[in-house]
């Protein structure tokens, strides 16, 4: 007879475990589709940190909060404030590249389907965003050898903290493929990074009608939004010289105003 309860119980105990099972699994599926489901539904927006970086965040279906144009002071034309002696924190990076990519959504390891960096410019600021120095490198023209090209940039990124540029994916990906392809040490990446084309999308508010969100701006649309607020981003040229010193220079001026 005891044998017998013996087995009661033991069977009684493997199915509760069964059963228990199930339920687990059925619990861990109806939670999988859960998040799938708010992943699909969701929409993504651009969120920016304290420290200029920026992240994604789901946000519900209507449109996520406009930003007001910053109202900080600074002239298109003016020169820049100069910094009294102290260290860049922040590089303002705009390249060219020898032609286009053929592919814009390779990855920086797949260097063969990025061009050369023909041309490198960037603008150097301080802490305090003051003006500390600007370089501008045409390498179709100085030949520099590849153990050569980056070296005085490099040289220039060693203090800064922060490397910023209009769109900092695009940009970050061509000069990793350009380090790869010449052998240079990828240790400049470790710094932070900061996408104006991302912190502008919600002050530049252009409604991206296949997903009911923000899209991101082009370079005249940001441009416009910062310094002609009274006209429309998507129907105003605001005529800038077609020239690459020039357009590295407005970024640098983009990049202030929205501090």
């Amino acid at each position: 007879m005891a044998y017998v309860i013996l087995f009661l119980i033991s069977t009684g105990f493997i199915l509760f475990l069964f059963v228990l099972n199930i339920f687990e699994k059925n619990k861990q599926e109806a939670n999988l589709k859960f998040i799938k489901d708010q992943i699909l539904t969701s929409q993504k927006t651009p969120f920016i940190n304290k420290n200029g970086t920026y992240y994604y965040q789901a946000g519900k279906k209507e449109l996520p909060q406009k930003r007001a144009v910053p109202k900080r002071k600074v002239d298109l034309e003016s020169n820049f404030e100069k910094s009294e002696g102290q260290k860049a924190y922040y590089a303002v990076l705009n390249i060219e590249l020898e032609n286009d990519p053929e592919d814009y959504e390779s990855a920086s390891y797949q260097f063969e389907s990025w061009p050369e960096v023909s041309k490198l410019g960037y603008y150097l600021f301080d802490e305090s965003f003051k003006y500390v120095n600007h370089r501008f490198f045409d390498f179709r023209k100085t030949q520099l050898n590849n153990s050569e090209k980056y070296s005085a940039f490099l040289n220039d990124m060693r203090p800064v903290k922060m490397l910023v540029a209009f769109n900092m994916d695009f940009l970050g990906r061509a000069i990793k493929a350009d380090f790869l392809r010449n052998d240079y040490k990828m240790s400049i990446f470790n710094k932070n990074f900061h996408c104006l084309m991302v912190e502008g999308a919600p002050i530049v508010a252009i409604i991206n009608s296949r997903n009911n969100d923000w899209k991101w701006p082009t370079f005249n649309e940001l441009l416009t939004k910062l310094f002609f607020p009274e006209e429309d981003p998507e129907d105003f040229d605001p005529e800038i010289e077609d020239d690459f010193e020039e357009k590295t220079r407005i970024t640098a001026k983009c990049f202030l105003k929205m501090r």
